[in-house]
């Protein structure tokens, strides 16, 4: 078949003539038809062309945004389990706030009644002081009692030493009667029996001053020693007393150190529950955008998946596209064989 739209012998006034000339005609009319279809295929051409080259513009930024909108929508789930996370280590802090707070507050509990055991036994430490000091009064007193003790067995030896002198002076007087009365024969016997029960009595008073002499002596060695540990005991109370005194000062120390403990750790309980419920309200709030971030996260996934789906029919309208610029090319080539 030839691609040449033209017909000859018109002039014939037969049938045959009556053809050609319808022919022509319809020739002509197909001249017109092609000659629109070529512009028209041409338009059309460019247009699928340029629609083509939107399309995989388009299926390239579809492309795009999917890929976007899944890293976005992982993001979200990311955060989704960041909040969650969040969310759990909040509680975990409210918890332990709250528990810090009780422990506190039982501390300072326990440091009220160590503050009230601590004053008793300062109470306690101010009578022994007290106690300390009466002993100490008492035992020097018994230090004076014992040395006017020494002195007056001091005293008590000089008097046990004048009866032995007396009774010395009494057997030498009574020894010179009974040299007189027998001087003095029958006359002098009487006084020299007088005179020797004198002796016996001075020899007797001399041997008891000399047991008391040695008595004394003993007690008064024992005074001294009493005395001396009374002294020594005297002193040993003074740096009791002294001691307990530095324990009484050193316990009101801790008194006022348990009493400031206390007040501080009560101020520490007060802020560990004002902590307690500023975060007990940013757990809720932490709570209420976890809930927002699984929203966002779900609408991410939805949006992710439309947009994938909204991506693969732009890839399909570009392919579709390209499939068409095909067609109409192979039309075009086909129109431009008719002249």
């Amino acid at each position: 078949m030839s691609d040449e739209l033209s017909v000859k012998d018109t002039r014939r006034t037969d049938e045959v003539g009556s053809i050609a000339r319808s022919l022509q005609e319809m020739t002509g009319q197909l001249r017109t038809i092609v000659s629109g279809i070529r512009s028209t295929a041409s338009v059309t051409a460019e247009s699928a062309e340029e629609l083509s080259a939107n399309s995989e513009q388009a299926a390239s930024g579809a492309d795009q945004i999917a890929d976007s909108m899944r890293e976005l929508a992982a993001g979200a789930d990311s955060q989704r389990e960041g909040m969650k996370r969040g969310a759990e280590v909040t509680i975990q802090i409210r918890d332990g706030i709250w528990t810090i707070g009780d422990r506190t507050t039982s501390v300072a509990a326990v440091a009220e009644q160590a503050t009230k055991h601590a004053q008793d036994g300062n109470e306690t430490v101010k009578q022994a002081v007290e106690q300390m000091g009466t002993i100490a009064r008492t035992v020097e007193s018994s230090v004076r009692d014992a040395r006017e003790l020494h002195e007056k067995s001091k005293s008590i030896r000089g008097m046990a030493d004048a009866i032995a002198g007396i009774a010395y002076k009494t057997n030498l007087l009574a020894l010179n009667a009974s040299i007189e009365a027998s001087r003095a024969g029958e006359q002098g016997k009487g006084f020299a029996v007088v005179a020797g029960e004198v002796r016996k009595l001075a020899l007797q008073s001399n041997e008891t001053a000399a047991v008391i002499s040695s008595k004394v002596e003993e007690i008064r060695a024992v005074i001294e020693a009493v005395a001396k540990r009374i002294e020594e005991g005297f002193v040993e109370v003074q740096s009791g007393t002294e001691l307990v005194r530095q324990a009484g000062g050193t316990f009101q120390d801790i008194v006022g150190g348990i009493a400031d403990m206390e007040a501080e750790l009560r101020e520490i309980a007060s802020a560990g529950q004002e902590i307690g419920a500023r975060i007990e309200e940013l757990a809720a709030l932490v709570e209420e955008t976890e809930a927002i971030s699984e929203a966002s996260a779900d609408r991410s996934q939805e949006a992710a998946g439309i947009a994938e789906f909204q991506s693969n029919s732009v890839r399909g309208v570009a392919d579709a596209m390209g499939s068409l610029t095909q067609r109409i090319a192979e039309l075009e080539r086909a129109v431009n064989r008719f002249r």
